[in-house]
Parts: C-alpha cells; sequence; structure tokens
C-alpha cells in the first residue's frame, strides 16, 4: 500500500465482502464486523453513507449484539427493482412481508432479524439472489446441487449460470482487494449511478 493510504477496518471488510456490490455486479452484501462499540459504528456509517450518497450505494446496520454488528451494503435502484417480481413479493407475503415498498421491506426484514431466532432465508432476495433458488434453500436446504456448484448462495436452478456468476463475482473481489493494496480509495472502487 502507498504510504498515506490507510483504510478503516469497517471498510477493508467492505471490499473483502461486498466488492461485487461495490462493482455493481450484485444488488446487496450482507457482512458482519467485530469490535466496534456502538457509537464507532454508528459514526462510520454516517460517515460511509455520506460518502457513498452520489454513487447509488446505502450501509445499513441490521442487527447489533454486544460485539458483532450485521451490516448490509446495497443498490436502492436494484433492491427496489428485485422485490417487485412477482416471485419474490410471493416469497417475501409466505414470511409476513405486506408491500413491495423497499422500506417497509426492509423495515419487517430487520423486525425479523430482530425478533425470531431463526435466520430469515428470504433475505437472499435482499442481496440479489434469483428467486427460484431462495424458494429452493427456504423448501429444501439439503438440495443436491448446492454441493456441486459452491458460490455466494445454494443453487437450485441453473448451476452453469451460477458458476459464471461466481467466477466474475471472485474475480471482481480479488481485482478491488489488490486495488486497495496498491492504494486505491473506496471510492475509487464504486461503480456510481446503479
Amino acid at each position: 500500500m502507498r504510504p498515506g493510504k490507510t483504510i478503516s477496518h469497517l471498510e477493508r471488510r467492505i471490499v473483502e465482502i461486498c466488492s461485487p456490490t461495490l462493482a455493481g455486479l450484485k444488488t446487496g452484501s450482507l457482512f458482519s464486523i467485530r469490535g466496534l462499540s456502538k457509537e464507532v459504528l454508528l459514526s462510520e456509517v454516517r460517515d460511509l453513507n455520506r460518502r457513498f450518497r452520489s454513487s447509488g450505494l446505502l450501509l445499513l446496520p441490521l442487527k447489533r449484539t454486544e460485539d458483532l454488528a450485521l451490516l448490509y451494503l446495497y443498490r436502492p435502484k436494484a433492491l427496489r427493482s428485485d422485490l417487485m417480481r412477482p416471485q419474490s413479493f410471493r416469497i417475501l407475503q409466505d414470511f409476513g412481508y405486506r408491500s413491495t415498498d423497499m422500506t417497509q421491506s426492509l423495515l419487517t426484514l430487520c423486525r425479523r432479524l430482530q425478533e425470531d431466532s431463526a435466520f430469515p432465508h428470504e433475505i437472499g432476495l435482499f442481496l440479489g439472489y434469483p428467486p427460484k433458488d431462495v424458494e429452493g434453500f427456504i423448501r429444501d436446504p439439503d438440495c443436491p446441487l448446492r454441493s456441486s456448484c459452491k458460490g455466494c448462495w445454494k443453487v437450485y436452478s441453473d448451476p452453469e449460470g451460477a458458476r459464471r456468476i461466481f467466477r466474475r463475482y471472485r474475480k471482481c473481489t480479488a481485482c478491488y482487494l489488490k486495488r486497495i493494496q496498491e492504494g486505491s480509495t473506496l471510492e475509487q472502487l464504486i461503480v456510481s449511478g446503479l
């Protein structure tokens, strides 16, 4: 890394986990971070959202425990489109979502994360996963395709298409990690306006 170019622990986690979202290849990414106080975390999230404002990205804390925060980096425009798909909304309705409105859906997701002991698997729809695969996982988490096609999600349809996407995501992440190591800023990695 070039002298004078440092990134925060939170920024590093974003590049490690969310590069496909930064690049506009993926609707959203979910990641956890440890060791930040509530005040520091909220301050960094506010700062990053100011920096992301013109890029079409938002960072949202979804859940916090004593030492762990679950964060969601997403592209609102892409999420709105994903949630409007009839198959996506049908899946969400099964879990108590009452509207295709993005804000209402995010509030319902946060509530489910806080109140339910089981992880809400419909979250895959918020990450840009194919609705058929989200529904397949909800119905049968032990599908045989998942062992032959590994990546960001468990694949229940179109394994070859999923493999191509997974390769793009891995390539993007490797490229972005290299660019950060070479001194690029987080803002320089963002593909804007998607």
